[in-house]
């Protein structure tokens, strides 16, 4: 029995299956019946009503010129970051800033992690090793909080005399690096959790440490606070 699946499109534009036809093993018969479906999922914990949702098949070139509509879209998207990542390095280098070419480099490895959400990764580095998906998105993830830590880390000695506090953002920076190693051996359910926490230490980091950037010639000008929240 050969089963035969149709892709459709509901009104908020998510592509679903909206229905299956068996057809007989049995070359005189032929016969084709869909199967009566009450509900369609289309999202995990969604079910849509097959008598309220409006369907329509798409045609073979409906689907080439959305996926050429979407590839241009994600393509002048990450140019226009790549743009503002470059000028935001020269300029760091430019003004011979360490700290500013870290930040450059904690948003060069975001970039590369908000590709691989929108699976640019898996298509076009690793298409033919699926089982790599998840821990590549939690290595990039254990990456970015070391670049984040370490940012941090070098701001807190560039603009504060607190060398605990940079000693401790190192610290994390290097547990992030050696977390890498428990990627293979550590289920995804425990680890990304506590990456998800450790990632909001970084940030509630950066904001502590931003706010140090009102010195200026070993002058504290608090004014510059509104920069910084700006």
């Amino acid at each position: 029995m050969v089963v035969h699946v149709l892709v459709g499109r509901c009104q908020q534009g998510v592509q679903v299956a909206v229905g299956t036809w068996l057809q007989s093993a049995d070359p005189d018969a032929q016969l084709r019946r869909p199967h009566r479906l009450r509900y369609l999922r289309v999202a995990p914990n969604r079910l849509v009503e097959l008598r309220a949702a409006a369907l329509s098949l798409e045609t073979p070139a409906g689907l080439q010129a959305e996926a050429f509509r979407l590839g241009m879209e994600l393509a002048g998207f990450y140019a226009f970051l790549v743009a503002c990542l470059i000028v935001f390095a020269a300029f760091s280098a430019s003004m011979r800033s360490g700290v500013g070419l870290l930040y450059a480099a904690l948003l060069a490895l975001l970039l590369l992690f908000l590709a691989y959400l929108d699976n640019l990764l898996f298509r076009l580095v690793y298409p033919a090793h699926p089982g790599w998906h998840l821990p590549v998105g939690l290595s990039l993830l254990l990456i970015v909080l070391a670049a984040g830590f370490a940012a941090a880390a070098m701001s807190e000695r560039r603009f504060s005399a607190r060398g605990r506090f940079a000693r401790l953002l190192t610290g994390a920076a290097v547990a992030s690096i050696l977390a890498l190693g428990l990627v293979p051996v550590v289920v995804a359910d425990v680890l990304a959790p506590t990456i998800y926490l450790a990632m909001a230490g970084m940030v509630a980091a950066q904001v502590a440490v931003v706010f140090r950037w009102d010195v200026v010639g070993d002058v504290q000008r608090p004014a510059f606070r509104l920069v910084v929240l700006v």
